[in-house]
């Protein structure tokens, strides 16, 4: 329960600036992925336009388009431990994660929520990130962190670049 408290601290102002606004932003190629660490469980919540995972973003209607869009979250489901590369000490075991396209008008939305339980410390190390080589079309995430005795955000394009964890 008290993840769920921080993501929602952690989302709430953007949530808030969204709403005030009356739409969220939306640029092909660029995923939002929220991380949230608790002890020993890390919590990702990550949000793409669905252009950068399916191949479209619109409304899913004939079979081949179907069989697209269940074979592209299929896959985000089944890799996204090798897309968020938490450090090796961490001994991190992603969970089977829920994955699901929301249409927000004239666009659709890919969002996602997966947990991983981890044996070693999460206070230290760097986190890689890999979503090109299997999302080639996903070359920007703008990531926020929290966890413990940290709150931080980055910018990481085409994959370069890491997170680090502690202080």
């Amino acid at each position: 329960m008290r993840i769920g408290l921080c993501l929602f601290a952690l989302l709430a102002p953007l949530a808030w600036s969204q709403e005030a606004h009356g739409h969220k932003a939306h640029v092909h190629g660029v995923a939002a992925l929220d991380i949230a660490i608790e002890g020993k469980t890390v919590t990702a919540i990550f949000e793409s336009p669905a252009d950068s995972i399916m191949g479209f973003e619109h409304l899913a209607k004939a079979p081949a388009e179907i069989k697209k869009r269940d074979e592209a979250l299929a896959k985000l489901k089944a890799r996204f431990g090798e897309m968020l590369l938490m450090p090796a000490s961490a001994q991190c075991v992603w969970k089977p994660g829920k994955a699901e396209v929301h249409l927000h008008g004239s666009h659709a939305d890919v969002e996602a929520e997966f947990t991983a339980e981890c044996k070693g410390p999460l206070n230290r190390g760097e986190i890689r990130f890999a979503f090109m080589k299997v999302f080639p079309d996903v070359h920007e995430l703008k990531i926020q962190l929290i966890g413990p005795g940290q709150q931080t955000g980055a910018v990481i394009k085409h994959d370069e670049g890491t997170v680090k964890l502690g202080r």
